[in-house]
């Protein structure tokens, strides 16, 4: 069995001295370059953003935000440079736009080196995964400034997602850096400095102390946690309520549940897009005409076949002729120019932009759609067409405009004088 993801906001975050801007949100650490007047204007912007993305999904806003900074981003050409960490069921949303990095071990990642965004999903790593501005170096090995990012917004030059297994707790004798004047947030977000040695309220501090532990089960069920003040009695209705049908009287004996006014909250919306599938023995959602488990592997004929909805994962790989890779967790628009396209504006596609000298690749070229558990290319119509080649195909066939086209894992499209390859788990067997 495979460990457990953990949860992000249960990670440790670090920040080391900067004059930029380092952000926690539920979900989302952020990183903002500053320097110029652009930057100071698009901050607040950029801060309202996520705090909207994480409202709505705060376990898990990878993939939205991810959307979200893209329409930003196609609306406003003299953003400054940024990048976030954002978490999302399968691993971390890694987004990056101008002089940003991430790296951790085995992975390096600039936004400065793309041609427009740096658009990844990464698995969690076993060690530190790091977010800087260009320029600013984050030492394993040594101790940053101050620890335990919460919740708010500072100043630093980057921030460190530690590991789970990374427990050490220890607040700095200073305090951390009080974030500026103009970035000022109401004080139930805003990282303040510590006031004495002992371990400060988090949710004021930005000092993460260790977690609590988790209430008993019948805590849950009743909604109060050992450390819990006693609560107030909830409100009871002014009115009176009707009276019980004359066949629906309580058993003899037993007096009629009070009304406490208490309304159940509506469960959260699930994710991403909701399909059919079987799942493994392992509970991995899998394509119903597979014989094999693309996460692990296990054959699927363990199970019954009986179909459950739930949230589609990423459905592969595309792989640039330049060795760049790009999960297909969304639909994308190709091009030499895809940004300033209305759909990708409004956040219903996302862009991603292939340099072309050849002059033979449109401006919005090519649609690569996600189709239930099928991965199609649309030709939007472009000048030149687009072509495909299947595993062992001797040349290439043509793709007919404004129809979709549906990919085999391996085959090879090619618009203007750029090729890309389709790599997927889920080939059928």
């Amino acid at each position: 069995m495979s460990s457990p993801v953990p949860a992000f906001d249960q990670l440790r975050a670090t920040v080391t001295t900067g004059a930029h801007v380092v952000a926690r949100f539920p979900g989302v650490l952020l990183v903002i370059r500053r320097g110029d007047a652009r930057a100071e204007e698009a901050v607040p912007a950029l801060l309202q953003l996520c705090r909207d993305v994480t409202g709505v999904a705060p376990r898990s806003p990878g993939r939205a935000l991810a959307r979200r900074l893209t329409g930003w981003l196609a609306q406003n050409e003299q953003a400054p440079g940024f990048g976030t960490l954002a978490a999302t069921e399968d691993g971390i949303a890694v987004f990056l736009y101008g002089e940003v990095t991430a790296w951790a071990e085995g992975l390096e990642l600039s936004g400065s080196t793309a041609a427009f965004t740096v658009d990844r999903l990464v698995e969690w790593p076993a060690g530190p995964l790091m977010l800087a501005a260009d320029g600013i170096t984050i030492a394993e090995d040594a101790g940053p400034d101050w620890l335990g990012l919460y919740r708010g917004v500072v100043e630093g030059g980057g921030t460190t997602l530690h590991p789970a297994s990374d427990v050490t707790w220890a607040p700095s004798p200073t305090g951390p850096p009080a974030p500026p004047a103009a970035l000022a947030q109401p004080e139930t977000e805003q990282s303040l400095p510590a006031a004495t040695p002992a371990p400060p309220d988090p949710e004021v501090s930005g000092i993460v102390a260790p977690p609590p532990p988790s209430p008993a089960f019948s805590d849950r069920i009743f909604g109060v946690a050992p450390d819990e003040a006693p609560r107030a009695p909830l409100p009871v209705p002014a009115a009176e309520p009707p009276a019980p049908p004359a066949h629906d009287h309580p058993p003899a004996g037993r007096a009629p549940a009070p009304l406490t006014g208490f309304v159940p909250p509506a469960p959260p919306a699930e994710e991403g897009v909701v399909v059919l599938g079987y799942r493994c023995s392992r509970s991995h959602l899998n394509d119903p005409r597979v014989s094999f488990c693309a996460h692990c592997g296990i054959r699927m004929d363990q199970l019954t076949g009986v179909l459950v909805r739930g949230r589609r994962p990423p459905l592969g790989l595309v792989v640039l002729d330049t060795g760049s890779t790009f999960v297909l967790d969304d639909d994308y628009l190709l091009g030499r120019d895809p940004e300033n396209d209305p759909e990708v504006r409004e956040g219903r596609l996302r862009p991603l932009r292939l340099d072309d000298t050849s002059g033979t690749m449109s401006r919005a070229h090519l649609e690569i759609r996600l189709q239930g558990w099928d991965v199609a290319v649309v030709d939007r119509g472009s000048a030149n067409g687009t072509y495909v080649a299947a595993p062992g195909q001797q040349g290439w066939s043509a793709v007919v405009p404004q129809q979709p086209f549906v990919l085999g894992a391996g085959t090879q499209v090619g618009i203007g004088r750029r090729t890309f390859t389709f790599e997927s788990p889920h080939g059928r067997l």
